[in-house]
């Protein structure tokens, strides 16, 4: 999956998990359930918070997950809940 086809993906009313945020592990979010309330060009609402889109070569997915590099390792680990 391309920043493209996680753009496409991420719609109103998708519900993404937090499963892993290597850099923070004792994120408030982690576990937490949330839906995309808000689809923008640069990013989108997630409950009361905002996820912006990083360029292209940050983002690394799967068919279920989606992840969000900085300074090229895993910064972000997203998974689509169904």
């Amino acid at each position: 999956m391309n920043l493209a086809d996680l753009k496409r993906r991420l719609q109103l009313g998708v519900k993404v998990k937090l499963i892993e945020a290597p850099t923070m592990p004792n994120h408030k979010f982690l576990g937490v359930i949330r839906e995309v309330t808000k689809v923008q060009t640069n990013a989108v609402k997630l409950g009361s918070s905002f996820l912006d889109f990083p360029k292209a070569a940050n983002i690394i997915g799967t068919e279920n997950t989606f992840t969000i590099l900085e300074n090229g390792k895993p910064f972000l680990v997203y998974e689509f809940v169904k």
